[in-house]
């Protein structure tokens, strides 16, 4: 245990010399954590706000899961084509504009809709922000940084689902709980806004 928590306070330190890899965690970290509650809470949403079966639950996440395969295949393509920044943004824009459209959709078919536009973003918006991680990250430090990634986000995937049931409970609309997500994808879109797309490489000091 010991050993454990010394490394995660040596990599803490070495995110200190590595602002960009720093501030793309933070970003990160708050995608994660709107995208875990979504995940989580969503099928719960359909049911209370909706009143929609079970049967028809399993249908609408069977068919996201379908979709969402080649549109993260497509996404990569494009992520190699035009930069992992660019489609990040996109699909981290793309979310925040679900969840506000889930917040105040009024019928089944909207809800169905806008479920559906998941199946685009669903599995590109995670494979591409590890892709641009990659990119920011010292080869020899890949390990490091990719394990410290791996386990911040276990942490930090706790407020959104906190936040989510708190406000459903106080309020007992679900419809402000969904909305409350949104800031979690705005914050992200302006810290990834301001990182570099790749790492700056340092000129050796002439002799």
């Amino acid at each position: 245990i010991r050993i454990g928590f010394g490394r995660v306070a040596n990599t803490v330190r070495n995110l200190r010399e590595h602002k960009d890899i720093a501030w793309f965690l933070l970003g990160y970290y708050f995608v994660n954590d709107a995208l875990v509650t979504i995940f989580a809470f969503t099928p719960i949403y359909a049911r209370t706000t909706f009143s929609m079966e079970f049967g028809e639950i399993i249908s609408l996440l069977l068919v996201v899961q379908i979709v969402g395969f080649p549109a993260a295949t497509i996404f990569g393509l494009l992520s190699d084509k035009i930069g992992s920044k660019k489609i990040l943004l996109t699909t981290v824009a793309l979310w925040g504009l679900i969840v506000f459209l889930l917040s105040v959709a009024t019928s089944k078919t909207m809800f169905f809709v806008v479920a559906l536009m998941t199946a685009l973003v669903i599995g590109s918006s995670q494979a591409v922000a590890r892709s641009w991680l990659s990119k920011l990250v010292p080869d020899e430090k890949r390990a490091e940084f990719f394990g410290f990634n791996g386990f911040a986000s276990k942490i930090a995937a706790t407020t959104g689902p906190v936040l989510f049931g708190f406000i459903s409970v106080a309020t007992g609309n679900q419809r402000l709980a969904m909305a409350a997500l949104i800031p979690f994808f705005v914050i992200a879109f302006v810290i990834f806004l301001r990182i570099k797309e790749e790492r700056v490489e340092l000129s050796p000091t002439p002799l």
